[in-house]
């Protein structure tokens, strides 16, 4: 992938605040040419730096049970079920950890009761040890949006010391 120069980072930070900013518009905002930034986008998402896609609210589409799942499993198998756990339809991310647990989940079901049937079928893969389930009862933020501290700075030659609220401005958006 190699090294991010300042103008990739910040086109990566204008793509994280609206995935749909044209080319045109990005320039303007950096003070740079809509063929530099078209050039880099490109080859950012081509290299799977960045990947421009849509958040989806869970509860809009019906899925009203999600929860935090901890795994113990066996050391030795937990690459392996973390793999296996991923390919389930209602896993959103999987994660190997340090702590109490191997594997961490996040799991989206549309009720309790589907949501205890995946437990049953988490439980029966080999190499399972025990699971703890937590509920969430609220979400207050859901975000695909990674933040990253150098990349909140500040955006553009023109620009220097905006803000993330003077980047909404200049896209004609107040936050």
């Amino acid at each position: 992938m190699g090294t991010l120069d300042k103008t990739d980072m910040e086109i990566i930070s204008l793509l994280k605040r609206d995935g749909r900013m044209s080319f045109v518009r990005m320039a303007e905002v950096l003070g740079v040419s809509e063929g530099t930034v078209r050039r880099k986008a490109t080859a950012l998402i081509n290299n799977g730096t960045v990947a421009v896609t849509a958040i989806v609210n869970p509860a809009a589409l019906g899925l009203d049970a999600p929860a935090i799942v901890g795994i113990s499993a066996d050391q030795k198998k937990s690459v392996k079920l973390a793999r296996e756990i991923a390919e389930m339809p209602e896993v959103q991310f999987v994660v190997i950890t340090t702590g109490p647990y191997e594997i961490m989940i996040q799991v989206l079901t549309e009720s309790n009761e589907d949501l205890f049937d995946f437990l049953l079928r988490v439980a029966d893969l080999d190499g399972i040890k025990a699971t703890q389930t937590f509920l969430i009862l609220r979400t207050d933020k859901l975000s695909g949006n990674l933040r990253i501290a150098k990349m909140e700075a500040g955006i553009g030659r023109k620009s220097q010391g905006r803000s993330a609220k003077g980047i909404s401005k200049a896209r004609g958006r107040d936050k």
